[in-house]
């Protein structure tokens, strides 16, 4: 629902939803991708940890990114996957939340992506380890906060599996 809102607005907004439900990267770390650096295992450095983590994004999803990549590589003037703020982001989202009568923030893909790595391992730290946390006592904070936003909202879960991370 939200995924196919937001492409129809703007395919970019669907492509940043895409990655961040598929990596759970926050925001400012999918604002940060270079076309240059973009394949389907994706290498980043989380800002706010300075964690590396690796993804390796599902082929369903690398297709359509790949076709967004080639898209923006012929814009020389930023290397940025994708050139726009968060603020935008965030105004994009907000205009989709209300089309569809619930809220949606940036932050919500991270939700999404905790949700169906829970949902697929069914384990608590491949989750920790999906999201970076350094305690097992924050991810458990935060999924409860996901499951809580999911029923909340009534929305269904990705039905593709989340990246794989290395």
């Amino acid at each position: 629902m939200v995924l196919a809102s937001l492409t129809q607005d703007n395919p970019m907004m669907g492509a940043i939803y895409l990655m961040g439900v598929t990596t759970g990267l926050r925001i400012s770390d999918i604002l940060s991708l270079k076309t240059s650096q973009f394949k389907q295992i994706l290498t980043v450095k989380a800002k706010k940890t300075d964690k590396i983590q690796q993804f390796k994004l599902p082929d369903c999803v690398f297709g359509f990114m790949e076709v967004y990549a080639d898209y923006r590589a012929d814009d020389d003037t930023d290397d940025r996957l994708f050139p726009v703020s968060r603020q935008t982001v965030w105004r994009y989202f907000k205009r989709a939340g209300a089309k569809m009568d619930i809220p949606v923030s940036c932050h919500d893909m991270r939700r999404i992506f905790a949700w169906n790595v829970l949902r697929v391992s069914g384990c608590l730290r491949v989750v920790q380890n999906a999201l970076g946390h350094r305690f097992a006592s924050v991810t458990v904070l935060y999924l409860v906060g996901a499951i809580l936003w999911v029923a909340k909202n009534y929305l269904e879960p990705i039905t593709f599996l989340p990246a794989e991370t290395k």
